[in-house]
Formats: structure tokens, C-alpha cells, sequence
């Protein structure tokens, strides 16, 4: 027969105590004072078992062992945590840290026969581990714990900005919805006009959020070059869904080999200097929305494979962020180059035929 310390259901605030009659108690708080590895092992919340909103881990504890999981949690998270005891006599315990040092009381718990809850608030963003064992030693036995989402950031209740979100906040947050109306745009089937396309924009944004939940619902409007952005991305929305997915996959593409190429750019002071800005539309040379319409998946002229797609690919990605390409791209997209202007002068009788070929691929890379 298992042996409980609280064999009946009880219920109790903060760390306060609580028992059934005096002959068994629960203390909440015991085990805050010790720290999980000595408090000097953060690195063990990475290697830890992760639980998620949603999820379920499990186990096996007794006498002075534990079970550390880890959860990743944003500011004002409310959520429950549930431990269930399903084999043995084991009598169930949760203790929640900060990192493996800083112990986070619950705001409420119940315990009701081999069920333990707690009611937990998150007061900062990061990494937290999840403590299971043995309460004051008594028992040993299998267990699950499960993690629910009841309030806050993991709810879609997002925290408004603490002050004015900077650039690269700003930056960040634009980004996010970007991706998500892009991933989202395709669902309408084409039918996107200038209030469907503020809609998905708006919803998109409504939704991003940076740093721990913070929202990112005022990202367009804080700087002037962000506003003119949003309003350019947004307008792009109505093309782009009318595109097949290979379009989309032309213009990810680019995002991606674009980002981060202006090898080690400072932190931005202007919104027009971020990657998402110098990527979407400012680029010095090219830009990747301008590149995407160019080529024949979404419609344009430039086939794929081809010089003028390797240059101006090369130009919406280095050189978005470089001013004076000087030889990169004409070096990268060379071989390609003279391939074509090999196959183009074959049987050809005149002399400059690859010169001359060379001008004509510089005159036709515009679709001109």
C-alpha cells in the first residue's frame, strides 16, 4: 500500500504550509534553500531533459535523488505544472529554480492523493529547470510531470515594451511578421488586395514578439524608415500571392545568403542600415524582392541557372551590403559566363564573338 504524507486533497497559497487534520503537512518551499549542482553547473539546464507547454517527461526518484528538466519560459508565463506519481510509494515534490540557483515559489499548489500542482509566474525570461524528487526523502516510484500554458506570453498575451523599441528591436520584430505573412499569404489563393494584405500584416505583427514576450505591435511606427518598410512589404503582399511556391522558395533564397553578408556590419543607428531593410529593398546594388520578380519563377525574364541569374543574385545578396563589388560577382558567375558565350560562338567565324557575347549578357541582364 502507498504510504502519503497528504493522503486527501488540500490546497494552499504561496509557500504557506497546509495539512488534513494534523496528521500530515506539505511545505512548499522545502527545498528552496538547496541548489541544484552546487550552483555552478548552468550549463546542465542545456543537457537537461526539455519540457514544453504541452508536453510530458518522466522518471524515477527516491530517497536523496532528483530529476532536473529544463523549460524555457518568458515573463509573466503563468502555467501548471502537474507531477503525477505512477508507480511505488513515492510522495511527489517540484521544486522550480532560475537558472540552478535562484528558487521561484509557486503562487498557488494543490496536492490531492499521487497528484502534485503548482501554479507557477515567471518574473523574467530564460532558461529554468524543473526539480522532481522524493518530498523530505519519503518513498521511491515512477512519476510523470506535465506543463500547462494559463496566462501571459505563452497564451498570446504579449507584454507591452518596458520604453520605445530600438532599431534592432524593431528590426527583429518586422522581420518575424514578414516571415509569418509570407508563410501565411499563400492561403488566400490570390485574392489579395491593399486590405487583405494590411490585415495579414497587422495579424502578423500583432503576433511577433522579442526578448521574453515582449510585444511587437508598435515595431512599424517608432522610426521613420521602418514605417515607409512595413507600408512596402505590406504592398508587396498583394504580388507575392499570387506566386507559386517556387517564387517564394527564389525570394527565401535570397534572404538567406543575403543576411549577415555585409560580414560583420556594426549594430545599426539608422533602421535603413539593418540587414532586413538592406535585404528587402535598400541594398546598394540590388535588393532580394527586386531580384525574386526578375526571375521566370515569379515571372520574370532572368532564367534560372543562367549568368544574368548568378549576377544579380550576387548583386541582391553581397552586393546589397557592398557598394564596389569590383570583380566578386563577374569571379563568382565567370565560369557560368563562359560556358554560355562557348555554346553562343560556336561555328562562329568572328574573332571577338565572346567579347562581343560578353557586352550582350551585360546588356540582357536587366531583361532589357
Amino acid at each position: 500500500m502507498k504510504t502519503l504524507l497528504l493522503p486527501l486533497a488540500a490546497a494552499c497559497m504561496l509557500s504557506t504550509a497546509c495539512s488534513d487534520d494534523g496528521t500530515a503537512e506539505y511545505s512548499d518551499d522545502w527545498g528552496s534553500d538547496e541548489v541544484v549542482a552546487g550552483g555552478k553547473a548552468d550549463g546542465l539546464i542545456d543537457l537537461a531533459p526539455k519540457l514544453a507547454y504541452g508536453g510530458e517527461v518522466s522518471g524515477r526518484v527516491g530517497g536523496d535523488a532528483l530529476n532536473v528538466f529544463s523549460m524555457k519560459l518568458d515573463r509573466n508565463d503563468t502555467f501548471t505544472l502537474k507531477m503525477t506519481v505512477t508507480s511505488g510509494d513515492l510522495n511527489p515534490h517540484i521544486t522550480l529554480f532560475e537558472g540552478t540557483s535562484r528558487y521561484i515559489s509557486s503562487v498557488s499548489w494543490n496536492r490531492s492523493g499521487d497528484v502534485l500542482t503548482k501554479v507557477y509566474k515567471a518574473d523574467d525570461a530564460g532558461d529554468y529547470a524543473v526539480v522532481a524528487r522524493a518530498y523530505r526523502g519519503d518513498g521511491e516510484g515512477e512519476y510523470t510531470i506535465t506543463a500547462a500554458c494559463d496566462a501571459g506570453p505563452c497564451a498570446g498575451q504579449l507584454n507591452p515594451p518596458d520604453a520605445v523599441l530600438d532599431i534592432e528591436e524593431s528590426a527583429e520584430c518586422i522581420t518575424q511578421a514578414r516571415q509569418c505573412a509570407f508563410d501565411r499569404v499563400s492561403r488566400y489563393n490570390g485574392a489579395v488586395g491593399d486590405a487583405r494584405a494590411a490585415e495579414l500584416w497587422t495579424e502578423c505583427l500583432t503576433e511577433a514578439s522579442i526578448d521574453g514576450g515582449t510585444s511587437c505591435a508598435t515595431a512599424c511606427s517608432e522610426h521613420d524608415d521602418a514605417k515607409w518598410h512595413c507600408n512596402d512589404v505590406t504592398s508587396a503582399l498583394k504580388f507575392y500571392a499570387d506566386q507559386s511556391d517556387s517564387c517564394l522558395t527564389t525570394l527565401d533564397e535570397c534572404f538567406s545568403e543575403c543576411w549577415g553578408a555585409g560580414w560583420g556590419t556594426p549594430s545599426s543607428d539608422e533602421f535603413w542600415e539593418t540587414d532586413e531593410s538592406i535585404c528587402w529593398g535598400g541594398g546598394l546594388n540590388g535588393n532580394c524582392d527586386t531580384y525574386a520578380r526578375s526571375t521566370a519563377a515569379c515571372g520574370g525574364c532572368v532564367a534560372p541557372d543562367t549568368w544574368a541569374d548568378c549576377t544579380n543574385f550576387c548583386h541582391s545578396t553581397i552586393g546589397a551590403h557592398i557598394d564596389d563589388l569590383d570583380t566578386i560577382c563577374d569571379e563568382s558567375c565567370e565560369e557560368i559566363a563562359d560556358e554560355e558565350c562557348t555554346e553562343a560562338c560556336e561555328g562562329s567565324t568572328d574573332g571577338d564573338c565572346e567579347g562581343e557575347c560578353l557586352d550582350f549578357l551585360w546588356d540582357t541582364i536587366d531583361c532589357e
